[in-house]
């Protein structure tokens, strides 16, 4: 059976090949090899204008590919999906996209655009300054000074950095649709992708068939000023369950004052630590702050397969032993700086998010937090130094919207809570919101276990009527790492049981996909 279905994809795919490129677009598109899909996609570049206002200047090749779908006649409306960040390339993680989505491909297409300024589409990308292949290059602050003049000195040499945000990246969207030649789409978006979704949504309503967001951004939200608060309140629910987890509870009764003795030794100076460098697998000694310490610990609330090892990692950093946590965070740290185009962030985020900041009011809601202002003042800091774009006045405005969406947010989400989700189904009447309970910022096992299936019924009839999400009100937290399973010779494991929490997914599906060749 397995190689007969294997057949019949062959077939499909060759079929959908000829009948696409023949028939189905004004564009003329190539097939080309995908290595890390390890099949034939469709792929070409599509030039815009870096200033969409003229008709002459600089032009950027937005780059895409199309994954075939596995049917004869696939549907006439793809999906199309938007990328978080900002500044991750669609097309850029295709490997990842083509496993979440695997099962709407047996109806339809999907486009995989790298935004401008991200992937391959005139990247603004800056690499960190220092060695590249040692861990303290990474284990700075988020937007040390020099570090953003020199970023956009560099970009400016190729791209004008006003031309780089949401409402333009969307304008080019659409451009490519129509040259494409679909009359419609439907929309996925994650986080950052769920924000440009509804820009899209916004702008060209009649262009969207229905749409799928998760993680919940919306542009008049002032990301920046919430990281704390926001933080905060994932950090208190994670010490609940783990007080109301008798195993965890047992290992960790003062998980609290242990974080303090952390917080307190690190304000005094940063620490040298001797790890096991994560980009090599060398030996290297690094200097660990107070700023790296938090940023790396509120990175592993994004999942609960990295927040299960927090109480851990603050046990041993409190006893006096930091490796755990910081060959996680360097190790974080470098595959952000991979996969998200900083100048692109900058971008977005100085002209649509920190100019409406009350700056006042945000840090005194960052006052006494984990976070502190930390977060707050490094982008605030750094867009001081950066360009900013203009946008439409009714940017950050949003009218109700007669298109039906899917709207998924996690309930322990230390980014975008729920209350986002709830606000942009304010917005949108035929729409349905799912809360996954014990989930951050991420799906964790219930998109295989039961999410996938309500997605793909949801694309393929374009309603939310009759969906049943229930099945995501089984998903639980995973057991807290216990320190005892790790004392003595067993010491020896933490490293290799608690590598690969920070790596993109992108890296891990290229990884299992090598091993299982």
């Amino acid at each position: 059976m397995r190689y007969q279905r294997l057949l019949l994809l062959l077939l499909m795919i060759l079929f959908s090949f000829s009948t696409i490129t023949e028939s189905s677009f004004g564009l003329r598109i190539e097939s080309c090899f995908h290595e890390e899909l390890g099949e034939e996609v469709l792929c070409r570049t599509y030039e815009v204008m870096e200033n969409r206002q003229v008709r002459k200047g600089a032009k950027i090749r937005l780059n895409f590919i199309i994954l075939p779908a596995w049917t004869e006649t696939p549907a006439l409306d793809p999906i199309s999906i938007f990328t978080g960040g900002p500044g991750v390339g669609s097309a850029a993680w295709a490997y990842y996209h083509a496993q979440d989505y695997e099962k709407l491909r047996w109806e339809r297409e999907i486009v995989l655009v790298d935004q401008r300024g991200t992937g391959q589409s005139n990247p603004l990308h800056c690499r960190r300054l220092g060695d590249p292949d040692s861990a303290q290059t990474y284990l700075q602050d988020m937007f040390p000074e020099d570090y953003v003049k020199e970023c956009r000195k560099e970009l400016e040499k190729r791209a004008n950095l006003r031309y780089y945000h949401s409402t333009i990246a969307m304008q080019d969207i659409d451009d490519l649709r129509a040259a494409l030649g679909y009359e419609q789409i439907n929309i996925a978006g994650t986080s950052y992708g769920s924000y440009a979704g509804s820009v899209y949504m916004k702008y060209f309503p009649e262009r969207v068939r229905c749409a799928f967001l998760t993680h919940i951004a919306m542009p008049n939200w002032t990301y920046a000023a919430t990281i704390a608060p926001n933080t905060e309140a994932a950090l208190e629910r994670l010490f609940a369950d783990c007080a109301a987890d008798p195993d965890c509870a047992a290992d960790y009764p003062d998980v609290r004052q242990k974080l303090a003795q952390v917080i307190y030794r690190l304000k005094q100076g940063p620490v040298s630590v001797p790890i096991i460098n994560p980009i090599t697998g060398g030996p290297e000694t690094v200097t660990f702050t107070h700023n790296n310490f938090i940023h790396g610990l509120r990175s592993m609330l994004y999942g609960t397969s990295a927040s299960r090892w927090i109480p851990a990692f603050i046990h041993w950093a409190a006893e006096g032993y930091f490796p755990p946590i910081v060959e996680y965070t360097a190790d974080y740290l470098y595959w952000i700086n991979i996969d998200i185009m900083d100048g692109m962030f900058l971008c977005v985020t100085c002209a649509e998010s920190i100019l409406y900041i009350n700056y006042a009011e945000a840090r005194a809601q960052a006052e006494g937090t984990l976070m502190g202002t930390y977060r707050l003042d490094q982008q605030v800091d750094a867009c001081k130094l950066w360009v900013r774009g203009d946008h439409p006045d009714d940017f950050r405005t949003f009218n109700a919207m007669g298109i039906s969406t899917l709207i998924v947010s996690g309930e322990i989400d230390p980014t975008t809570p729920p209350e986002l989700g709830e606000e942009l189904a304010s917005y949108l009447p035929y729409s349905l919101h799912v809360i996954i309970p014990n989930e951050g910022h991420s799906f964790g096992q219930v998109w295989e276990n039961c999410l996938d299936d309500v997605v793909a019924q949801f694309i393929s009839q374009g309603f939310v009527e009759g969906l049943d999400p229930s099945c995501v009100n089984e998903n639980q937290r995973p057991p807290f790492v216990s320190w005892r399973d790790y004392v003595g010779d067993n010491a020896k494991k933490i490293t290799s049981d608690s590598s690969n929490l920070a790596r993109s997914p992108r890296d891990r599906y290229r990884k299992l996909k090598s091993k299982h060749r």
